[in-house]
């Protein structure tokens, strides 16, 4: 579980920065799109293998865990930038067994408690 928290924090918090720092962190009239496109890309490569990786219920096979929380914020963040660059498509993504990863994640009780209040 540790080393899956270590691949959350280190690969993709790392991959996905680029884009949050264009889309969110800095103005509209001053995005580099070739860095936005290219970081996309890498980030299409990081989800695909979290796609392979995802077997279980939860990424620690079969039980909630830190690896979970990990990553989930992560991810729902950069979803999030859907709403300041809509044809990121940021969704197209994220594959069949993530989606349902993060839908199970999502119905653990007391999550909409930790969901930020700007972002309901």
């Amino acid at each position: 579980m540790r080393r899956v928290v270590q691949e959350a924090d280190q690969y993709f918090a790392v991959t996905m920065e680029k884009i949050v720092d264009q889309v969110l962190f800095t103005s509209q009239d001053k995005w580099d799109l070739a860095v936005i496109d290219d970081a996309r890309g890498k980030l299409g490569k990081e989800l695909a293998l979290w796609e392979r990786l995802t077997r279980g219920e939860f990424l620690a096979r079969g039980t909630v865990s830190a690896a979970d929380f990990a990553l989930y914020p992560l991810l729902a963040l950069t979803l999030r930038m859907q709403k300041k660059k809509a044809d990121l498509d940021i969704p197209a993504l994220v594959g069949p067994r993530m989606a349902a990863w993060m839908k199970r994640v999502e119905a653990l009780p007391h999550f909409q408690k930790t969901w930020p209040p700007h972002w309901k």
